[in-house]
């Protein structure tokens, strides 16, 4: 009967009639029942907040969760709260009460509460960097390297490349070190560190070569080892985007005295009468951010291109071309 309404109804018998009804006034009542208090209570904190968390009670229709700063008096009341809750917006290393409760409904009543009183993190410390410094390095091959203030602060580093000091934000892959090695890629760029703070450091410094990387020469390679009277014989210097003059010479010999030929300072020539049977070369003199020098030889003398070659070879469009440069040549030569 508990938690009901009783209701008694009495007839007459014999020489009686009618009947009389009557009613509690109540339900009945049953023995209530305590809900367990919840266990469990545990809490991790950072400097602004408490995550709390505590195990479910059997039968709690929900729970309650307060809490305070531990100098105060007044509790924050939270209905309904879930496990895990976060409790979030709070100060920096200050002591927290923080207690829960399970609610109970129909027999069953609240429960005692679980308290447990926790801190909140302190804000580290930090020290910021200072600066950053480069030594003066700045060819390809070179090491770069840099130089943290404070001496001892423990960094992050990653270097980066471009065009101008400014623009020098593309990431160098793998280049997380205090130093760098120039490369031939880094050739014409500007090249950045950037360190982060880490630990008990923090910020971020910044530092950019004074000048844009420069390189060698590396090579010169020709469109053919084999040169031909009146053809083109067109050089190349490496690496690529190297500034530099040009300067041919002629030889009998392609270990002997070479002639310079005037007039001769452009990539590309052709070889005149004067050239044949004798050996060419070409030197690259690097300009701007190019560097050193670096020549090529050809592998045979000058030679005379047969008839046929040259009518099957070529179309009339060439010729016409070649024919008009090896006349320029042909006078340049006799005008020597």
């Amino acid at each position: 009967d508990q938690g009901y309404y009783l209701r008694v109804v009495v007839k007459g018998t014999g020489s009686y009639t009618g009947q009389v009804v009557k009613a509690t006034a109540k339900k009945i009542a049953g023995n209530s029942v305590k809900l367990a208090t919840p266990s469990g209570l545990a809490a991790e904190t950072t400097t602004d907040s408490i995550t709390v968390s505590w195990s479910n009670v059997a039968n709690a229709s929900s729970y309650t969760l307060e809490y305070k700063e531990s100098s105060s008096s007044a509790y924050t009341v939270v209905p309904n709260a879930a496990s895990p809750y976060v409790i979030s917006g709070l100060t920096p290393d200050v002591s927290y009460d923080v207690r829960v409760k399970a609610v109970g409904a129909g027999t069953y009543t609240n429960s005692d509460y679980a308290s447990l009183t926790v801190a909140t993190e302190a804000v580290p410390v930090t020290t910021p960097l200072k600066s950053i410094t480069l030594n003066a390095n700045t060819a390809s091959g070179q090491k770069v390297i840099s130089y943290i203030n404070p001496g001892s602060a423990t960094v992050a580093y990653q270097w980066y490349r471009g065009e101008t000091a400014s623009t020098a934000t593309t990431p160098i892959e793998g280049a997380t070190k205090s130093y760098y090695v120039l490369t031939a890629a880094d050739f014409g760029n500007y090249v950045r560190i950037v360190a982060t703070g880490t630990g008990s450091y923090s910020g971020s410094v910044s530092a950019v070569t004074k000048k844009a990387v420069s390189a060698p020469v590396s090579s010169v390679t020709l469109s053919t080892p084999a040169p031909i009277l009146g053809k083109k014989l067109t050089a190349t210097a490496s690496p690529s985007g190297a500034t530099v003059t040009w300067q041919w010479y002629r030889s009998s010999s392609p270990t002997g005295d070479w002639t310079a030929i005037s007039g001769a300072t452009t990539n590309s020539y052709y070889a005149v009468y004067a050239d044949e049977g004798k050996y060419l070369r070409v030197v690259a003199t690097g300009t701007g951010l190019t560097t050193g020098t670096a020549s090529a030889t050809s592998s045979s003398p000058v030679s005379r291109a047969s008839a046929a070659s040259q009518i099957f070879a070529e179309s009339a469009a060439e010729l016409d071309e070649e024919l008009d440069a090896f006349w320029d040549a042909l006078e340049a030569t006799l005008g020597e």
